[in-house]
């Protein structure tokens, strides 16, 4: 919610952004990907039932957890989205989360060296395991998940 109902397109985006960037650092201490963003528009001007409420989202082609790609696509939105009207609150809200483990993803020559050393990573950990005959090791993202499933 804005400190005032506003129409200052300036104000509004600066409260925009900032709203994004602390969103978007929550989902990176986590090990999820997003495939679409939402803003979220909420009239300053009172009717029968209420104030009047407008959410637009988009999706991307593949799930990400890029803070550059996020922002970026989440300042076009408002900048295509916001028509001068009082609003009273804006929300930004990441959608369509998943695990970054659950997801298959199409390597490209970019980003191979980057899949390759998560992968060795991987089977270094299964090698370790077998060799003690227990699962004593993994990786801190996995324990997360493990400490809180419990």
């Amino acid at each position: 919610t804005l400190e005032h109902d506003s129409d200052e397109k300036d104000y509004i985006r600066n409260f925009y952004l900032k709203l994004v960037n602390n969103v978007i650092s929550d989902f990176l201490k986590e090990d999820l990907l997003t495939k679409t963003i939402q803003i979220t528009y909420k009239s300053a001007e009172h009717e029968d039932f209420g104030f009047r409420s407008k959410t637009i989202s988009k999706s991307f082609d593949t799930y990400t957890k890029d803070r550059n790609l996020i922002e970026k696509e989440a300042l076009k939105l408002f900048d295509k989205t916001y028509n001068g009207q009082k609003i009273r609150l804006i929300g930004f809200t990441l959608k369509n989360l998943v695990d970054k483990h659950d997801v298959t993803v199409q390597m490209t020559f970019e980003d191979y060296s980057v899949h390759e050393q998560e992968n060795k990573t991987q089977l270094l950990i299964n090698q370790l395991n077998r060799e003690y005959n227990k699962d004593l090791f993994m990786r801190l993202s996995d324990l997360k998940k493990k400490k809180n499933e419990n």
